[in-house]
């Protein structure tokens, strides 16, 4: 949505920081090219952004010059805020706010403005002149000549016409209107950007229409710069072979650096293979050092750096270290054909954004994810990923999200939320982008689900149990009768006739029939947790409490 405010077509007032010789992130702000200060030591290297052809300068002091340049990385933003009548504007109007969006988040902060400028409103029309003055009235006829005698009086003068009527009062001044929207990457933006309309309110309805707009202006984000180091055989740039370091900007900003795109090309060349003696050793280029390679060399086992491969005997250990054959490095593991792969749980990778996470689901293959975040005091989202966590997409609405399950091809998914009495259960048939409400509210503390997805059962910390056999369409309750209990959690097999719900300061309870009927297992204890191997035979269960509980397991047919 972009942003509207109106102002009128008058001379605007700029404030702006004097800047200093080395500030070179704050930006000020000028109408046109012809509003900018005197360039000169004082304002050496300073930017200002020039509001009628959208155009960056910087000062260069040494020669008195301002070069249109660009800002690599920050965003341009604007903020425009009414003003109300006063002595700075008497018919009120715009203050329009500039600055770089520093921190990326979005829009302009208080503490990111760097220059604002106040566009007034114009005045009403002013009243016509006065009509002219009616022209005067025929003098009377003279009287007839009487007897001779003393001369008569002069007759009155006639009156004035009547004044002309006042001219019509002009119509009021047209409000000009600026908005502001996000311009995608395209023909205008290459990198996307900032699209600036303005134009005059001819219907008065305080909405810039597409038919008002008269000028529109961008705020592009610079393109990124991309670097690519590529092997260069032997020949004319390297008589034995080195690397070429090519760099560019990516035009298409598809991350990609592409031929069309080079604009520069260095070489690094290898040298002749160098004499070396004791603890030094070539590092690829014919220059002798104690330790290392050169950059795109590495050692290939016997202490010789070399651009790709191992030397005999050797292979690559997992992470590009040459070690001995049937070997790997710490973390990897020989899969069996002499090549080493990363041990499942070995290395772990930070991904997401911190938060109040209680629960996560995934796919069978592991790369549709599905997170919950908040609990029973917190309302936060449900955030899902389809490239095995390496991005994540915020989804659903704010809720205290207390666990989530998954079908086994991540495309139906089941949330439910806590709260005594407060929380819904919520289901998704399009891997999360939308989500439907059903069942009753409850405290709900678990859910689980079949591998199809059809099977669900959810429990609630107030003894509540229901079950659905159509994705959550329908609900039956699936209480056990005369068994109050706080419930923790609860597992399912793959086929959803198997259950297992473990309950807070009480026991196990199992059911064979998709939950209409239970069993009591187990002993009393404070089960924080349960879990269900596919066909529900094996099952492990964990207790809680301050560093004293003890995990469970069992296995055996389930009646």
């Amino acid at each position: 949505m972009g942003l509207l405010a109106s102002a009128a077509a008058c001379s605007g007032q700029t404030k702006s920081a004097a800047p200093s010789a080395d500030d070179t992130t704050q930006v000020q702000f000028a109408l046109t090219t012809s509003s900018l200060p005197p360039c000169g030591p004082l304002v050496d290297g300073a930017v200002w952004y020039v509001w009628s052809n959208s155009k960056f300068y910087v000062c260069r002091g040494s020669t008195k010059i301002w070069v249109q340049t660009s800002l690599n990385g920050l965003n341009a933003a604007v903020s425009v805020t009414p003003v109300s009548p006063g002595s700075q504007c008497p018919t009120g109007g715009s203050s329009i706010a500039f600055g770089l969006d520093l921190n990326g988040n979005g829009k302009l902060d208080n503490s990111e403005v760097t220059s604002t400028t106040v566009v007034c409103n114009g005045s009403s029309g002013a009243t016509g002149a006065t009509g002219a003055t009616g022209a005067t009235g025929a003098q009377g006829p003279q009287g007839a000549t009487g007897p001779r005698g003393p001369s008569g009086t002069n007759g009155t003068n006639g009156t004035n016409g009547t004044n002309g009527t006042n001219g019509t009062n002009g119509a009021p001044g047209v409000d000009s209107l600026v908005r502001q929207d996000n311009e995608p990457a395209g023909a205008n933006c290459p990198a996307g950007g900032v699209r600036i309309e303005s134009g005059l309110d001819l219907n008065g309805d305080g909405i810039l229409e597409a038919n008002e707009v008269t000028e529109t202006s961008y705020v592009c984000e610079a393109s990124p710069s991309l670097v690519n180091v590529v092997p260069e055989p032997a020949g004319a740039n390297c008589s034995a072979g080195g690397q070429a370091i090519q760099t560019g900007v990516d035009a298409n900003n598809d991350g990609i650096l592409e031929s069309g795109e080079v604009q520069h090309t260095s070489y690094v060349c290898n040298g002749a293979a160098a004499m070396c003696f004791g603890e030094f050793h070539d590092d690829g280029t014919g220059v002798c050092v104690q330790e290392g390679c050169v950059l795109g060399y590495h050692y290939d086992g016997t202490g010789k750096c070399v651009q790709a491969g191992c030397a005999g005997g050797y292979h690559d250990g997992g992470d590009g270290t040459c070690v001995a054959s049937g070997t790997c490095v710490a973390g990897y593991l020989d899969e069996g054909t002499g090549t080493c792969v990363p041990i499942a749980g070995a290395t772990w990778t930070q991904t997401g954004s911190p938060n109040g996470w209680t629960s996560v689901a995934s796919s069978s293959d592991g790369t549709k994810l599905v997170a919950a975040a908040g609990g029973r005091q917190l309302m936060e989202f449900i955030y899902t990923s389809t490239d095995s966590g390496a991005t994540w997409t915020q989804t659903g609405s704010p809720n205290g999200w207390t666990s989530v399950a998954s079908s086994s091809d991540g495309t139906k998914l089941v949330a439910v939320a806590g709260g005594v009495g407060a929380g819904h259960i919520y289901t998704s048939v399009d891997s999360g982008a939308t989500w439907t409400q059903t069942g009753s509210p409850n405290g709900w503390t678990s859910v689980a689900s079949s591998s199809d997805g059809t099977k669900l059962v959810v429990v609630a910390q107030t003894g509540a149990i229901l079950t659905s056999v159509d994705s959550g369409t329908h609900w039956a309750d699936g209480t056990p009768q005369g068994i109050p209990q706080n419930w923790a959690s609860v597992a399912s097999s793959s086929d959803g006739t198997k259950l297992v719900t473990a309950s807070t300061g009480g026991y196990l309870y199992m059911s064979g029939d998709s939950g209409a009927t239970w069993t009591q297992r187990g002993m009393s204890q404070n089960w924080a947790s349960v879990a269900s191997s596919s066909d529900g035979t094996k099952l492990v269960a964990v207790v809680g409490g301050d560093h004293d509980g003890y995990i469970y397991t069992s296995s055996g047919m389930v009646p």
